[in-house]
């Protein structure tokens, strides 16, 4: 992100360029959550995805400031439609895999 003191001193090209950077360093970041998290629930495991959401917020907030209509928004489209597919498989494995305790319970006689 944009630190507020510095916005003004960029050119509309170098603050399109840290918002396209943010926006990839976004990108990347969620897509090592969904590779970890996808792991977990192939194993079983419960899986916590609080951290997603603040992660989707920044990549949100990033592609913004880019304006709907800009061709560094619509370079990004790739991106972020692999990231919805990822979440979409993953709410379906939530939903398919059975959770397995992470620690076995003793037997009780």
């Amino acid at each position: 992100m944009l630190e507020p003191s510095l916005a003004p001193s960029l050119s509309p090209r170098d603050a399109t360029n840290a918002a396209v950077a943010a926006a990839l360093t976004a990108i990347e970041s969620l897509d090592a959550i969904l590779t970890v998290a996808d792991a977990l629930v192939a194993a079983g495991r419960r899986v916590d995805l609080s951290g997603l959401e603040a992660e989707a917020e920044a990549l949100c907030s990033a592609v913004l400031t880019l304006g709907p209509r800009s061709a560094a928004a619509r370079g990004l489209r790739l991106g972020l439609e692999c990231l919805l597919r990822r979440v979409d498989r993953l709410r379906a494995g939530l939903t398919t895999v059975p959770a397995v305790p992470e620690r076995p319970e003793a037997a009780t006689p």
